[in-house]
């Protein structure tokens, strides 16, 4: 994380947030990026593997990936994935839909870029207008329906006077 801080100096900086949760990278727009660190593990069939932690309370967050070497001694790939909100530890390989989904980055100079590139394909997967909750209604709607039920009250009322008149 110092790296990127040291190659974008007022671009990016650390978030620190409190001892339970993991430091952050915080872009100039306020955007929050993840980091997650892989340790490298040797598969007898997939080969070389990456083990990837729980993602915790950082589910929500673009992730820069870091995959260590054979040796676990230092850093050898580098990827920008989307959210992604893995409940339980997860083997990665090179081939991987997770690490598809995202951008290997050949070397850190194309952090920023790429972090709007993916943040550009989540919202456009999302679709910018958002599921509403449960029981949700528009403006429009709710005057719809209380116009309705205006109404439906009104002949209530009218065909009461009416039976109530006629009765009498």
């Amino acid at each position: 994380m110092d790296r990127l801080v040291n190659m974008f100096p007022g671009e990016v900086s650390i978030l620190s947030r409190g001892a339970i949760r993991k430091d952050c990278l915080r872009l100039k727009n306020g955007t929050r990026v993840g980091v997650r660190v892989c340790r490298s593990k040797t598969m007898v069939i997939q080969g070389q593997v990456w083990i990837m932690r729980p993602a915790g309370l950082d589910k929500r967050l673009v992730s820069l990936v870091a995959g260590m070497n054979a040796d676990n001694t230092a850093l050898e790939l580098f990827y920008v994935i989307p959210p992604i909100a893995n409940r339980c530890q997860v083997n990665v390989s090179l081939n991987h839909k997770w690490l598809k989904s995202g951008v290997r980055l050949s070397n850190l100079s194309s952090f920023g870029e790429v972090v709007r590139s993916i943040l550009l394909q989540c919202k456009v997967k999302a679709g910018i207008p958002r599921s509403r909750p449960k029981g949700w209604l528009s403006p429009q709607a709710r005057a719809s329906i209380a116009t309705a039920q205006r109404i439906r009250w009104d002949r209530w009322r009218v065909g009461k006077r009416q039976a109530s008149g006629s009765v009498g």
